[in-house]
């Protein structure tokens, strides 16, 4: 059982949609993703790690699969295949960062990328991730 010792106030950001328990309650917790997020100035970056078929939420089930996630080769180049969620895909093509699906991205956080694909709008915080295979190194540039 958990006990809930505090509502925060609203933020109008992803976290408004979070839990935050501390480090001997998660460590009871059984998950199936692990979500990693970074600091990009002040705006915070959420990554969605695909272990296996069990770790892909089940609002994209149909839509991608842990093996699209494998990295490729492009012109002698390995790549690391993301798909984006579709409120975090319209902002970074607002900005300029990549115009569709196919295009790469040689340094994103420290990794060269090709963006898989953008997936369906789910109108929930699954929107502003960037799904990614497990156990990448993110850093900031």
């Amino acid at each position: 059982s958990i006990k809930v010792v505090s509502i925060l106030p609203k933020t109008n950001t992803l976290l408004d949609d979070a839990h935050f328990v501390n480090a001997s309650t998660f460590a009871q917790l059984s998950a199936t993703a692990l979500v990693r997020s970074l600091n990009d100035l002040g705006i915070l970056k959420w990554f969605y790690e695909v272990a296996d078929e069990n770790s892909v939420p089940v609002a994209f089930s149909y839509s991608f699969s842990a093996a699209d996630l494998r990295p490729i080769r492009l012109g002698g180049k390995s790549y690391i295949p993301i798909l984006i969620g579709s409120e975090e895909a319209a902002m970074m093509i607002g900005k300029g960062i990549f115009k569709k699906a196919g295009d790469t991205i040689e340094n994103l956080f420290g990794n060269a990328v090709i963006i898989s694909g953008i997936l369906p709008k789910t109108g929930t915080m699954l929107d502003d991730f960037h799904y990614v295979p497990s156990g990448l190194n993110w850093v900031m540039p």
